[in-house]
């Protein structure tokens, strides 16, 4: 049996994880190797080759440039309490610890629900939090208290993602249409009703939405039910029209940018992805048996935490290699983190704590 904390060794999933047929495509092949890495990751992909070549997979060394702390904040998708958590984390020369947990809001609280969770872009000392029904709801992180925004009407909201203005938050479902923004201009409170737009199909026939994520300007969605599934692509948030780019992603569930290597990372089944918009390939792919991945939220500095609807939570630090499925990255599995563990919020960008204001 696992118990928490526990080591569970070096990454070692294969580049073609069970149920992606094939692998990578020759094209997805010559998009990464046409990436550029500093003289570090060389180094550090070097080493690693050699000590495979010398005595197999299990000696190559764990890369890691950076450590790490803070607090993540989560979610549970269930229960009467409590639904809004923090733990402090600390990883430190290869090892990953956390503190204490601490209950931040729930039903009690004037919550409905919890699912997607982001940092008011306009006040960091507030929380949005999906709540399961048709409205956002902001929590004061000292105190808890929660104030549910007007409703939606049509729209559920779930998940959710901080709009490139600064001021404002999407919701979506699972999968769901229409889509819902709200507006926090001003940083006191929702300003106004949310607003909704309809999902349209460019041909390709996704018509609804689970997550969003941006690319600068550009909107990337994800599109599938609980077990992740689904369609990836492109979604015009003024015409609501969307341009696939893949079908058929196990991964398309959750969705986030990662400005440590400026590529996108969706989640989803037991599979992670990451995603180059340059290039327009999957640049690295792993799979992690036995999870169901909802939500990831990546720091800034090479470090992942998915979040998995088993309880578990998986932690990846590919900071010396600034790919996700590359020989010598660290990954641990937590297991028995959280039970009903939904989502996480962002450790980095907008919708993350850490968000400059805008003024």
């Amino acid at each position: 049996m696992r118990a928490p904390n526990d080591f569970i060794g070096m990454l070692g999933f294969p580049s073609s994880p069970a149920g992606v047929d094939g692998g990578r495509s020759a094209q997805e092949e010559n998009g990464k190797m046409k990436r550029q890495r500093s003289l570090l990751q060389m180094a550090a992909a070097g080493v690693a080759m050699g000590a495979m070549l010398a005595g197999g997979l299990a000696s190559a060394p764990i890369v890691h440039a950076d450590d790490a702390n803070g607090d993540l904040f989560y979610t549970t998708f269930s229960g009467g309490g409590d639904r809004v958590f923090k733990r402090p984390y600390t990883f430190t020369g290869g090892v990953l610890s956390f503190g204490a947990e601490v209950g931040i809001s729930g039903v009690p609280d004037g919550l409905g629900g919890a699912d997607g969770l982001l940092f008011d872009p306009t006040n960091p000392n507030f929380l949005i939090v999906g709540g399961q029904n048709d409205h956002f709801y902001r929590v004061d992180v000292a105190s808890g208290a929660a104030v549910a925004s007007p409703s939606t009407g049509a729209a559920s909201i779930f998940h959710l993602a901080a709009d490139p203005d600064g001021t404002s938050v999407w919701g979506s479902g699972i999968p769901d249409d229409p889509i819902a923004k709200v507006n926090l201009a001003g940083g006191a409170g929702f300003v106004g009703a949310p607003s909704l737009l309809t999902i349209t199909s460019g041909g390709d026939g996704v018509e609804s939405l689970t997550g969003l994520a941006f690319v600068g300007s550009t909107a990337y969605y994800t599109s599938s039910g609980a077990g992740g599934t689904g369609s990836f692509g492109t979604v015009n948030l003024v015409t609501g029209d969307t341009t696939q780019l893949f079908g058929g992603v196990d991964a398309a569930h959750g969705i986030l940018f990662d400005p440590f290597t400026g590529d996108l990372i969706l989640v989803g089944d037991s599979e992670i992805r990451q995603y180059d918009p340059v290039g327009g390939v999957f640049v690295a792919e792993l799979d992690v048996a036995g999870n169901q991945f909802d939500q990831a939220a990546a720091d800034g500095k090479g470090h992942l935490f998915v979040a998995s609807n088993d309880s578990d939570l998986f932690f990846i630090d590919y900071s010396g290699t600034s790919d996700l499925d590359a020989v010598g990255n660290f990954s641990t599995l937590v297991s028995g983190f959280k039970a009903d563990l939904d989502d996480v919020a962002p450790l980095s960008g907008p919708g993350s704590q850490e968000q400059p204001i805008p003024e």
